[in-house]
């Protein structure tokens, strides 16, 4: 079990996400009446900047969060009442030994899995993608304090992991570890982040002759 997004906090916090989003959406050609499923919506704050490309188009806004698509269907219906639908569905390790965590996450299970550029071209190419293109960019995102450092990582980065530490006091304890730890790097309070970029096209099918 994971737990749930605490969206009021990620809609804050999320600048480096709509960021890294905002550089994707710059090279996505659109004529403006296009149908864009946007995966993983979050609260829908990049959602918002797709939408204002797309004046005569729509788009469906999908995360598997329950508090994420609350958030969302908020933000975005009253902006764009006719161009949005909101939907909540799932589209498709961190080990911790330390003795005084440990015992919460027993059952512990990786939700993820990260692939690389050469994992991902290929299932590309494979669901019959042309013109594929995958490749890694290094995006580093700095704070400047340790407060915004521990709202961002207990939200985002943690929030499985906070989600298994039911007693207070421990999951205060595990976050206040990785701030100080955070705060002892250089530079401090950075996050080593890697992004996954794709380009990839559906082939046009030609449309059957008239008869």
């Amino acid at each position: 079990m994971t737990g749930e997004w605490n969206a009021e906090s990620y809609h804050r916090v999320s600048n480096p996400h709509v960021n890294w989003g905002l550089a994707v959406l710059e090279q996505l050609p659109l004529a403006g009446d296009e149908v864009v499923v946007d995966l993983g919506c979050g609260t829908g704050r990049l959602t918002a900047r797709l939408l204002d490309r797309l004046p005569r188009g729509r788009v469906v806004a999908i995360d598997r969060s329950a508090t994420m698509t609350r958030a969302a269907h908020e933000h975005l219906t009253p902006l764009f009442p006719s161009h949005v639908d909101v939907v909540m569905a799932d589209a498709t390790a961190l080990l911790i030994n330390a003795p005084e965590f440990r015992d919460y996450f027993t059952q512990w299970q990786d939700p993820w899995n990260y692939a690389g550029p050469e994992a991902t071209a290929a299932r590309l190419t494979a669901a019959g993608f042309i013109d594929v293109s995958a490749s890694l960019e290094s995006s580093p995102v700095r704070f400047d304090d340790a407060a915004s450092f521990e709202e961002f990582i207990t939200t985002v980065i943690c929030r499985p992991h906070v989600a298994c530490l039911t007693d207070e006091r421990a999951r205060d304890a595990f976050i206040g570890s990785l701030t100080r730890d955070a705060a002892a790097d250089d530079p401090p309070f950075e996050l080593d982040y890697w992004r996954l970029n794709m380009r990839a096209r559906k082939p046009v099918t030609p449309a059957p002759p008239c008869r």
